[in-house]
């Protein structure tokens, strides 16, 4: 029998400290005056990868009360 997974905020907590970390690696990558175009796709993927986590996080129904 399988079970639907619903919404974790612990899962969805650490995806948005992640992607904020990532965030600011890439905005930092991108100021720098001698940026290297490996960091920034680097952090541009990471950036893409945690986001695309976080909304399929998002996505899944909410934990209802238990019976």
């Amino acid at each position: 029998m399988a079970t639907s997974r619903s919404q974790n905020p612990g899962l969805l907590g650490v995806y948005a400290i992640l992607l904020a970390v990532g965030g600011g690696l890439l905005i930092a990558d991108l100021s720098s005056a001698d940026r290297d175009w490996w960091d920034v796709a680097f952090h541009l993927l990471m950036v893409t990868g945690w986001s695309g986590a976080l909304v399929q996080e998002m996505r899944l129904p909410k934990a209802g009360p238990v019976s």
